[in-house]
């Protein structure tokens, strides 16, 4: 079982803008499409100062995140959750690109770390002008690992399969 309704319909060369909706109050999200990386162009609806390309995309709960793919992997692939028990209960759509078909294929995508600061402005005049907003995202960013590591202990991740963005434990 994967998603519901019918697969993403796209062709090679196309650049497609996805707007992602992490529409849980509790659970963290990360999205992948294999063989594609995502250059993100705003969060929660405001355009970033510096897009910046990834290769999967973090949700934090009720966020938000506007990417856009080029489509240059043909094939049918899962646009999933990272995590192959959730994707196996429906977390993810198949993307099919023209002229293919089969069966949806995923391959987990590389370790990455999410790190809001990529999106930021950087400090190029060394006034200190855009530390403040580093230093309210690297607090964020503790919050959000905090947050995971809850979260995966909740569910019962082992510490081995976190994809590595959990830095802090709950003790």
């Amino acid at each position: 079982m994967l998603g519901h309704g019918e697969p993403i319909k796209v062709k090679q060369g196309e650049r497609v803008l996805f707007h992602v909706l992490n529409g849980s109050a509790t659970e963290i999200r990360s999205l992948a499409l294999p063989g594609h990386t995502f250059r993100v162009v705003a969060l929660d609806g405001n355009p970033v100062p510096n897009p910046a390309t990834v290769p999967f995309l973090w949700l934090g709960t009720a966020e938000r995140v506007s990417a856009i793919v080029e489509m240059n992997h043909p094939g049918v692939w899962i646009m999933g959750d990272t995590s192959n028990d959730d994707r196996r209960h429906g977390m993810g759509v198949v993307v099919e690109y023209a002229n293919h078909a089969g069966k949806s294929q995923w391959i987990a995508p590389p370790k990455f770390r999410w790190d809001y600061t990529r999106f930021a402005k950087p400090d190029s005049h060394g006034s200190g002008t855009g530390r403040n907003l580093r230093n309210d995202i690297c607090q964020a960013e503790c919050r959000r690992d905090r947050i995971q590591s809850l979260d995966h202990k909740r569910r019962g991740v082992p510490d081995d399969k976190r994809n590595g963005s959990a830095r802090f434990s709950s003790t």
